[in-house]
């Protein structure tokens, strides 16, 4: 095994960066101070694998996309063909034969068929993936291992020669049209102004060109040495990576206990004045209105599980009347700072005699590097779901894609000039047991040999400022720059 060996953080990439040639993913679980590498694909699925890994794109099918009205756009035409429906285990569909059923599939099925798009996700892949070689570490410790004996001694003999100093790469970021911005920022707004939405996250794609190919492992050491608290990830696929540090818990399932974070509300971080910095976040009005859309929405997609007859179509529940642009108290805390979600329900469907009710933790804040953003803990015990469902019923939450979900999909659909791919879409794991968890991409870039597509967003409510939300991507920005 790799007993005489120190397992840093750098030896574990290394071990890693040894399957240069195979598809493989590379994962940090800062929770449990777990790394969990997968390489060269598996021709035929094992009957029990250690774990499935799954990718996925922002816009593949989920669970609730089915109750979405799906109306022709008529602004669009049907073409009859759709290029980009979701396969494997992720989404359930036929490639065949069913659209991507987010609203509105048409509006969508046309623009990833629009030839005039830059779009590198296109053999990216979105099923369930096991691997030939598999290897687990928690706490420093091998927890699992399948390599061959022989792979391991070729393995060690790559660890133990000097690796080169961590690359700097010189890179010039071609220049954005500010135009495209501002027109994603007031179709939003004009949208939000009408009642129609009370929340759109948008995005940008930001696009570097490096002097030489980019070193992953290099720029997977600095996203762990910068961003201790957060998930950092990589998947590589056909000489393309996609990679970051994401501080964002979709849902994490251990036995019956479900678990996800609410991450949404940003201020820059100030290193001289950091401590006033956050005290304003938590104050803030506009952003502890932009977190609550997301902490509603995800306890009550929770306790929807538990109430399969509560409607979970959450345009229901958003008014279309000033009143709603800042809300009451995020919620009403016991003393060991969590609340249910019980009293907020009709009253038909609150009995929780027989299910736990959603247990909504104290807002926070997280601090990252750069950052700052308001985090609440959300939790449930359910057995009635897999972690695969769970991940598909959550995505995505107003911290990604805006409330109510479908309106703000379609608006992101006709609106932003690229394509998000795995952006903000969910990625994780599921063990042999079932348990597991699924993160968020975000603070994340597409690599393809020198080329960086780099990925960030913000959420547009009716009090933002076109020029602060740009700003604010550029904060995010600086996670990925920072490290190549």
């Amino acid at each position: 095994m790799f007993s005489d060996i120190k397992l840093t953080k750098e030896n574990i990439i290394q071990i890693w960066d040894f399957f240069s040639e195979d598809e493989k993913v590379f994962f940090y679980n800062p929770l449990e101070f777990q790394y969990i590498i997968g390489a060269k694909k598996s021709k035929e699925r094992a009957e029990k694998p250690l774990f499935t890994f799954y990718p996925m794109h922002f816009f593949d099918g989920s669970q609730l996309a089915s109750t979405a009205t799906c109306t022709q756009n008529p602004h669009t035409k049907n073409t009859g063909k759709n290029t980009n429906t979701a396969k494997g285990e992720m989404s359930g569909n036929s490639a065949d034969t069913n659209p991507l059923t987010y609203i509105n599939a048409d509006t969508y099925t046309q623009r990833t068929t629009n030839n005039t798009k830059e779009n590198p996700w296109f053999d990216i892949d979105k099923e369930g993936i096991s691997f030939d070689f598999c290897l687990l570490i928690e706490n420093g410790n091998i927890k699992y291992c399948n390599f061959t004996k022989s792979l391991i001694e070729e393995i060690k003999a790559t660890i133990h020669k000097s690796d080169t100093p961590p690359t700097k790469h010189s890179f010039i970021q071609e220049e954005e049209d500010p135009k495209n911005w501002e027109s994603l920022f007031h179709a939003i707004m004009d949208n939000i102004n009408k009642n129609e939405v009370a929340k759109v996250v948008a995005s940008r794609k930001v696009k570097l060109v490096c002097d030489e190919p980019v070193r992953i492992n290099h720029v997977l050491t600095r996203l762990l040495e910068k961003n201790q608290n957060c998930f950092v990830f990589a998947y590589t696929k056909d000489n393309k990576t996609f990679l970051g540090a994401s501080p964002e818990l979709l849902v994490e399932k251990k036995g019956i206990n479900i678990r996800s974070y609410a991450l949404a509300g940003t201020i820059k971080k100030d290193d001289t004045n950091a401590n006033t910095q956050g005290q304003l976040l938590l104050n803030d009005t506009k952003n502890q209105y932009e977190h609550s859309l997301v902490v509603e929405n995800i306890a009550a997609l929770m306790e929807s599980a538990n109430v399969p007859s509560f409607q979970t179509n959450d345009s229901r529940s958003f008014q279309t009347n000033d009143s709603c642009s800042f809300p009451s108290p995020l919620h009403k805390s016991d003393s060991c700072g969590h609340s249910s979600l019980s009293s907020r329900l009709p009253s038909s469907h609150s009995d929780t005699s027989k299910k736990p009710p959603v247990h909504i933790g104290k807002t926070e804040l997280m601090e990252l590097k750069n950052l700052f953003h308001l985090r609440t803990d959300i939790s449930i015990k359910n057995d009635t779901l897999t972690l695969v469902e769970w991940a598909k019923r959550l995505h995505p939450s107003p911290a990604m894609g805006g409330k109510p979900r479908e309106k703000a999909l379609e608006i992101i659909a006709q609106n932003e000039t690229h394509e998000r791919g795995m952006y903000a879409a969910p990625l994780g794991f599921v063990f042999e047991n079932g348990d597991g968890l699924f993160v968020v991409g975000i603070r994340s870039a597409l690599i393809d040999k020198n080329i960086v597509h780099a990925y960030v967003g913000c959420g547009i409510v009716k009090n933002s400022n076109c020029q602060a939300e740009f700003e604010e991507t550029n904060n995010k920005l600086q996670t990925l720059i920072e490290c190549l």
